[in-house]
């Protein structure tokens, strides 16, 4: 290639395919190692190197998840929960010989949901009063126990007890909730004294 500025050179791959050549398969998406948050659609593309392709298909932990038989070989997956996957990809030659490609893993993150809320409470002084979380959601998951929007020290679990309860402690109560698809908070309920 040239113009009044000079050339250029551009190399380019050729694969020559026989009826002899073994059929291999490239998974190139998703990327290997991907961190996927949920709700999420997944395009897996596929390139085959074979002698007269029919069919590739595509495979999650093993488990079959479609197929197609002609180029381009890409398909759509919507992953079904939060976790770890391994994607790959077969293809079937004219002779039926297939070839398989290596593993591409993934991980996949289902995002908090608070599935019950602390409820509020009322005790006398010097009683103990305990507010509980529990929510849904992808594994590692950290709490931070919040007083009047304020972090409570040492309240890092899904359960907080306070025990001799004096006015030093009354106010509003919340928990954030994290995991590595981000942070959710809890609504606020109060602590007060019985009247």
């Amino acid at each position: 290639m040239a113009n009044t500025l000079g050339s250029a050179v551009s190399a380019v791959s050729v694969s020559v395919l026989s009826a002899k050549t073994k059929p291999r398969v490239t998974l190139t998406s998703p990327l290997a190692s991907g961190l996927y948050i949920l709700p999420t659609n997944l395009h897996l593309v596929a390139v085959p190197l074979a002698f007269a392709p029919q069919k590739v298909e595509f495979f999650q932990n093993k488990k079959k998840i479609g197929e197609v038989t002609f180029p381009p070989y890409g398909l759509d997956w919507t992953p079904p929960k939060g976790g770890k996957y391994t994607l790959t990809a077969k293809v079937t030659d004219g002779r039926r010989f297939r070839g398989i490609s290596p593993g591409v893993k993934i991980s996949v993150i289902q995002p908090l949901a608070i599935v019950t809320q602390p409820l509020a409470q009322s005790v006398v002084p010097g009683a103990t009063a305990t507010f509980k979380v529990s929510v849904s959601g992808t594994a590692p998951i950290s709490y931070q126990w919040l007083r009047d929007g304020l972090p409570v020290t040492n309240a890092v679990k899904s359960v907080l007890t306070l025990r001799r309860v004096q006015t030093n402690v009354l106010g509003n109560y919340s928990v954030r909730v994290t995991n590595p698809a981000g942070s959710v908070v809890s609504n606020p309920v109060a602590l007060t004294f019985k009247p």
